[in-house]
């Protein structure tokens, strides 16, 4: 049996129905196991690998890396097939070495593998299709099978799965690779398995029966609808009412990072500068004005005529290397990107034309870029709300008070995966503080949800209180923060990498995560790397540590750091270690401490500013020999590794941009731009160099990691259906108001 949350497996007695012995320890958020060639194999989707258990004395023997957010397993005498839902792979594995033995594309987040004699099969969840793949060479057959494909059973002359979505078990014939029939089932059915000439299902609650009532959640903070600006707060009702080009798959876990085609019926390759987008026929606006090409290069030019407050105004936007946006910055008034980006109404196509390429493209068009109709006014009083083609419509909007959003009439869902049409009938949204009354109104059944970054500040003590009394739930959001003290390299003693080594030795990473803790509700854990658990690319990796065979940190070494310090004789000297005045940071005092034991005269200086200028006046000048600073991420490699390229600094204007420490090592950029263009056909080979990158920062010490955070939702006890996304915290049209 696998409990993800304890992060362990536990073998059950089939004849008594108990526990044989205590669960054994796996990987983080363990999710598929399978027996087979005399070993237990078991799926941790957050460390992206496999764990191998002996079922004779039920330990642990092997751990191998897989692709990203491993679900199903299948195991052989011959072989173990692995799902790779964040790669959209399935990968075969020698099961003695656990060498790769083949990588398969599949459809978008395969979630389950089954083998027999036919073949090896996989259903892919966003696809809403089953693969079927050549065990020996990889070759791939597609078979539509209708919504939501989750499990997957093989006998003799017929393949088997269920349709989650559709309440269905479909039969596959796997000579003609055909639906045969369909059955209708009870619930939600979302696993299966065969036994004799008997089918067995694992369903969940149905979703008919969940369409309507009106969800009331909270936010602290939005004084504009606009999606043209960048608006604090706002972030999720652009989700709930506009569409971009393209959209991060609508679901959780690893598969949530997938490119999917959105208005665009697919996502075009990223190769080279140009990039041609078919738009789906039938979609309109919230009016009911048809959506048209020519919208698409308007709604471009409203970035840039927002000015300051659009997306478009920073290079890190990814819009400004269209051809034609370097006199949109210059004129943004007046921005033309017809050179750039070329539409036809009639054929429903864009085509956009890039300076030079750039990997990441595609991506910040699914952060950051929605459709609104041509012609639509912007200027600096802008407050929305905007029309839209998303499920929901704005009724009504007072700033900073009160949104409130109806059904959009002409919404139809044309995608699952990218917009999938929402349950509740209406959603409200109060503006304001989140404090302890908050927690009471959900307790009282007067307010259903709060999302992660809105609670994040409640005081603990009171919502765990609620929640063990069952007047609220408390639900887990994906951890996407790392919390670090930056290293200057150019200053010293941080140039020498052996003070840089004998911190990460030094410090107590779990009294840091407790630290962290104590200030608001979030969940912290010890890391000592810079990708975060559960993205493209992570393995364990902590050398900094006691027995650091594990990939885990277990206590400090203080010998070895105390040994690293005498070797680069630079104890005494001073060290400033900065922290910004917002108390999301606090660990400045404990690195003052830690460097004060190794033999330094360091001390804390904590400037006015506010963090935003914090950022601008002290650490891109390149001013503090320690910065404490906690960063988000998005589950791909290149995000924060993106702050530690020779590039991300420019030394000789004093500009350090967000590599504030100025560590550079030209072979890592190379490798970064590599990764980048493997990302687009290779991912497996992408993750490898992503995880090696990881690995390469970690031993040059840059930077001090020290946790990872991840804060819950709050929702009232009548919410079910709780999806968490890494981009909007938990997806809030999918909530169920019971």
């Amino acid at each position: 049996m696998v409990s993800p949350e304890d992060n362990e497996v536990t073998p059950i007695n089939t004849t008594t129905q108990r526990t044989v012995s205590a669960g054994v320890p796996v990987g983080q958020r363990p999710s598929g196991i399978a027996v087979g060639a005399g070993r237990v194999w078991v799926t941790n989707s957050i460390d992206n690998t496999v764990s191998v258990i002996d079922p004779n004395d039920q330990r642990r023997v092997r751990t191998f890396p897989v692709g990203t957010g491993p679900t199903g397993i299948a195991a052989t005498g011959d072989a173990v097939w692995v799902t790779n839902a964040g790669d959209g792979t399935v990968w075969k594995l020698d099961p003695s070495t656990g060498v790769r033995l083949l990588a398969a594309k599949v459809g978008d987040d395969p979630v389950a593998v089954a083998v027999g004699g036919s073949g090896v099969w996989v259903a892919n969840y966003l696809s809403d299709t089953v693969t079927r793949l050549d065990p020996a060479t990889g070759q791939a057959t597609t078979v539509p099978v209708g919504p939501g494909p989750s499990g997957i059973a093989v006998t003799d002359n017929a393949v088997w799965v269920t349709l989650e979505y559709a309440g269905q078990v479909v039969k596959i014939d796997p000579v003609t690779n055909l639906v045969t029939s369909r059955v209708a089932v009870a619930g939600a059915p979302h696993g299966i398995a065969t036994l004799g000439n008997r089918l067995w299902l694992a369903s969940g609650p149905s979703y008919a029966g969940h369409r309507g009532g009106q969800l009331r959640t909270r936010t602290a903070a939005m004084d504009d609808l606009e999606p043209a600006h960048l608006v604090p707060g706002a972030g999720f009702v652009p989700s709930l009412t506009h569409d971009g080009l393209v959209s991060y798959a609508q679901t959780t876990g690893a598969a949530g990072a997938t490119l999917v085609g959105d208005l665009a019926d697919a996502v075009p390759a990223r190769t080279g500068t140009v990039y041609v987008f078919h738009l789906r026929p039938g979609i309109r606006y919230d009016n009911g004005q048809p959506l048209q090409a020519r919208d698409v290069r308007y709604s471009f030019e409203r970035l840039f005529r927002a000015g300051d407050r659009g997306f478009a105004a920073t290079t890190e936007a990814g819009f400004t290397g269209i051809v034609g946006a370097a006199a949109c910055l210059r004129r943004p008034a007046t921005c033309d990107l017809s050179q750039g980006i070329q539409t036809n109404d009639q054929a429903r196509t864009v085509r956009i034309r890039l300076t030079r390429p750039n990997p990441l493209f595609l991506n910040r068009l699914a952060e950051q870029f929605v459709v609104v109709p041509y012609g639509t006014p912007i200027n600096a009083r802008s407050r929305g709300p905007v029309h839209g083609t998303g499920p929901y419509t704005v009724t009504r909007f007072v700033p900073n008070h009160r949104v409130e959003l109806q059904r959009n009439p002409y919404f139809r869902q044309w995608s699952r995966a990218a917009q999938p049409d929402g349950y509740p009938d209406s959603i409200v949204v109060d503006i304001g503080p989140i404090t302890p009354a908050t927690v009471d109104q959900i307790a009282r059944d007067q307010l259903d949800f709060v999302l992660p970054l809105d609670a994040m500040d409640l005081p603990a003590a009171t919502v765990r209180t609620a929640a063990l009394g069952h007047r609220l739930q408390l639900l887990d959001a994906p951890a996407l923060a790392v919390g670090m003290a930056i290293l200057n390299t150019r200053l010293p003693p941080f140039r020498d990498p052996r003070v840089r080594k004998a911190l990460n030795y030094a410090v107590d990473r779990d009294k840091l995560a407790r630290r962290r803790m104590a200030i608001g509700l979030v969940t912290a854990t010890p890391t000592c790397q810079v990708l975060i658990p559960g993205i493209a690319g992570y393995r364990p990796y902590c050398p900094y540590t006691i027995s650091p065979d594990s990939g885990r940190w277990l206590d400090p070494d203080l010998t070895t750091a105390r040994r690293l310090v005498r070797e680069s004789g630079t104890a005494g000297q001073q060290v400033t270690v900065w922290e910004p005045s917002s108390h999301y940071d606090p660990d400045g005092a404990y690195f003052v401490e830690v460097l004060n034991a190794l033999g330094y005269k360091a001390h804390l200086h904590t400037p006015r500013p506010d963090f935003f200028t914090y950022l601008d006046r002290v650490l891109e000048p390149g001013r503090a020999q320690l910065a404490v600073l906690a960063w988000s991420s998005t589950p791909s490699g290149d995000d924060l590794t993106q702050h530690l390229l020779c590039r991300s600094f420019d030394a000789a204007h004093h500009n350090f941009y967000s590599n504030f420490g100025a560590f550079c090592d030209p072979r890592i950029d190379r490798e970064y731009d590599a990764a980048l263009r493997l990302a687009v056909n290779d991912p497996t080979a992408a993750n490898q160099l992503w995880a090696q990158i990881d690995q390469q920062l970690v031993d040059a010490a840059p930077w001090v990691p020290a946790w990872n955070t991840s804060t819950p939702a709050l929702a009232s006890p009548r919410v079910g259906n709780v999806t968490p996304h890494f981009l909007f915290g938990v997806l809030l049209d999918q909530l169920w108001i019971q």
